[in-house]
């Protein structure tokens, strides 16, 4: 049996032993909150980059308040709106650190999430995304063919409650790939954030590639759940 669902069942009967039967004391009993069942740490159809960006996501939505940690280090990069890590080119941002400042304060505020479940059929939704946009370097979420995600993920299986969709361009590390999108510089609804931990979204594919304008593309899609029609 996998560990980490093994430990996940140590958990479970420690809950139960705890409540003796009375089940809205749930959220009380320490350990026992919907936050801590197993994450997925691999899965073969997806690359090295796409299975450490769903770990990334995952210990996010699980462990805000520890996860803050990550963006507070960054803050001492900050030149006004110049974002100048060590060792990489610096970049203009919209906002500076105060969208660091603001998203730290998110982070230590939200509630945990549960952790996404890795999908096939949406990982081959996101594919055709990056294969459509990579070679020509365009952007966006509306497809060269007009598609929208909807429709792409629809290929595969079915979406069910609610769907959502997040492109990262630039960025070749899972890390920096969710900080960039917990941290939503210019995005006033910080929409990709929303996504991240969105408690609505219970599934995720992932698929990144090669851009021509950016070198990297990373396209991530939500749902609710998803019944998939095509197995790997």
């Amino acid at each position: 049996m996998d560990t980490s669902i093994l430990q996940w069942w140590r958990v479970v009967r420690r809950c139960l032993a705890a409540l003796s039967g009375i089940a809205w004391l749930l959220i009380g009993v320490p350990g026992c909150v919907e936050a801590q069942r197993p994450i997925v740490t691999h899965v073969p159809y997806l690359s090295a980059l796409e299975n450490d960006i769903i770990r990334e996501i995952n210990r996010a939505r699980q462990h805000p308040t520890r996860y803050a940690g990550r963006l507070e280090a960054l803050k001492g990069s900050y030149d006004d709106v110049l974002f100048k890590p060590p060792g990489a080119i610096p970049t203009v941002t919209q906002e500076g650190s105060k969208a660091v400042d603001e998203a730290l304060h998110f982070l230590r505020t939200v509630a945990p999430r549960s952790p996404l479940t890795p999908s096939y059929g949406m990982s081959l939704g996101a594919r055709l995304h990056v294969r459509d946009q990579g070679p020509k370097g365009t952007t966006g979420h509306r497809g060269n063919d007009g598609s929208q995600v909807a429709e792409r993920v629809s290929r595969y299986g079915t979406w069910q409650q609610t769907l959502g969709e997040n492109i990262a361009y630039g960025r070749a590390q899972a890390q920096d790939v969710v900080i960039g999108l917990i941290i939503d510089d210019g995005v006033p609804n910080r929409g990709h954030r929303h996504n991240l931990f969105n408690p609505a979204f219970h599934s995720i594919g992932v698929s990144c590639g090669d851009h021509l304008v950016y070198r990297t593309v990373c396209v991530l899609t939500f749902a609710g759940g998803y019944q998939e029609r095509t197995r790997p």
